[in-house]
């Protein structure tokens, strides 16, 4: 019980840094809960705060995903990020870059037609027809982590050419 009370003050510690690091990346909020307990929360309102915590001791960055077109969407969520915004120079594209140099990220064309793509959404689990309601609490829950494996392997069983997958 100490173990997990000094994990959770651990995570408040690093949240706390980072608000006071990026004010204005930050929602914070104190509340009352119940008659004798406060609940503080912490909302991070711009990943380029926690892209610059891993990105700024990296020595190269690859950001792979069709979900990050087009570039200059990508560039004002990460603005704040300044990993990003010198990793992510206007200058052409260098082949073979000498040292020093920084080439300009590549964007691609899609290459998956709308005819390939299915969106779709499941309120219920398969097996038991519960709910789904992925909240913290449940995430946390090993039925829920159960049967939602077994929702999802459902689901891929029958899924043909691939599958992915996000919350």
């Amino acid at each position: 019980a100490l173990l997990a009370i000094l994990t959770r003050l651990k995570e408040l510690v690093m949240k706390l840094r980072l608000a006071a690091k990026h004010p204005e990346a930050y929602v914070l909020a104190c509340r009352k809960q119940g008659s004798n307990r406060m609940c503080f929360s912490a909302w991070l309102m711009s990943p380029g705060v926690t892209f610059e915590t891993f990105a700024s001791k990296a020595r190269a960055v690859i950001l792979a995903s069709g979900t990050l077109a087009p570039m200059v969407a990508l560039s004002s969520e990460l603005a704040c990020s300044e990993a990003f915004a010198t990793r992510s120079s206007s200058s052409p594209i260098c082949v073979g870059a000498e040292l020093g140099q920084i080439p300009r990220p590549l964007e691609a064309t899609h290459v998956v037609g709308r005819d390939q793509v299915l969106v779709a959404t499941l309120g219920k689990f398969l097996n038991s027809n519960r709910p789904l309601i992925g909240s913290y609490d449940s995430w946390r829950a090993p039925a829920f982590i159960g049967e939602l494996g077994h929702t999802l392997a459902t689901l891929l069983a029958e899924l043909p050419g691939g599958v992915f997958i996000f919350f």
